[in-house]
């Protein structure tokens, strides 16, 4: 239960480990509590019904090596998604339609999980297509910016 949040338009919940098949959301509005707890005043909005799954594996198998590509594309400042594994070394480069490396920023120590991050200087890439690398050992992912 969230207490006195501004209305920012979303608000991040934690879904619940228990599954179940008659899921739904209520937002209500509580102006006052008395001993007995919160006195519900007006119901804002309340889901349909909805299904929470079993719980998934955070474990290692959980997320792979994954080059979701730049955000937004095209763009003078270049920020790439990706997703590793661990915290093995990983390397995001940008190479140019030549061939040349114009960028490389290490990546690895970021660890497991979903990451957005910056490659290059702003303004420092040139209006062009570019290749980005996600390289973590043998393994490499590319996408186009």
């Amino acid at each position: 239960m969230a207490h006195e949040l501004a209305n920012a338009g979303s608000y991040l919940w934690t879904v619940p480990s228990a599954g179940t098949d008659q899921g739904r959301i209520a937002v209500v509005l509580v102006e006052s509590t008395d001993e007995s707890g919160f006195e519900v005043n007006g119901v804002l909005g309340v889901s349909e019904r909805f299904a929470i799954g079993a719980p998934l594996s955070a474990g290692e198998a959980a997320v792979r090596l994954a080059l979701r590509g730049p955000v937004p594309n095209p763009s003078r400042s270049l920020s790439v998604s990706f997703a590793l594994p661990d915290a093995r070394p990983a390397v995001l480069a940008v190479y140019d339609v030549n061939g040349r490396e114009v960028s490389r920023r290490q990546v690895g120590a970021l660890g497991a999980g979903l990451h957005v991050v910056s490659v290059g200087e702003p303004g420092a890439l040139t209006a062009a297509i570019d290749l980005v690398h996600l390289i973590r050992g043998d393994h490499r992912a590319f996408a186009r910016a």
